[in-house]
């Protein structure tokens, strides 16, 4: 919705906007510089896309930016039932709700998670007062 709205987008207002959208929607802040880093690479390929460029050319531009790793990753795809009547989908929701709570119950009390794709979930710790 930001790109269709404003043509004349800066890179500091995709950061701003991908800040602000990762704090509401995840309550995550970033702060190690690589929220400036993707902001970037999404205003580059937002300008070639304006300017037309051919997908060759974009795609040269990823390959040449980018790990080959995350280039060729599979993306995940969430499979849909169909047969699932309606309280069928409630239960499995509560299912998925107890589940989500005991796991986070579980993190607190153990050593950082890492999960399935090799990414360690983080947790913000609360500032020490000083005394």
């Amino acid at each position: 919705q930001i790109f269709t709205e404003n043509d004349n987008l800066d890179r500091f207002e995709i950061e701003d906007y991908l800040s602000q959208m990762l704090y509401e929607e995840f309550d995550v802040i970033i702060d190690d510089g690589s929220l400036s880093q993707t902001s970037d690479s999404i205003h580059t390929l937002f300008s070639m896309w304006k300017r037309k460029t051919p997908a060759h050319e974009m795609t040269r531009w990823l390959q040449a930016n980018f790990p080959e790793e995350l280039l060729s990753a599979p993306v995940p795809v969430q499979q849909q039932n169909d047969d699932l009547s309606s309280s069928d989908e409630s239960e499995v929701e509560a299912m998925d709700c107890e589940a989500a709570a005991s796991q986070k119950a579980e993190q607190k009390n153990s050593a950082p998670c890492v999960d399935e794709d090799g990414w360690q979930v983080v947790q913000r710790t609360k500032k020490k007062t000083k005394s």
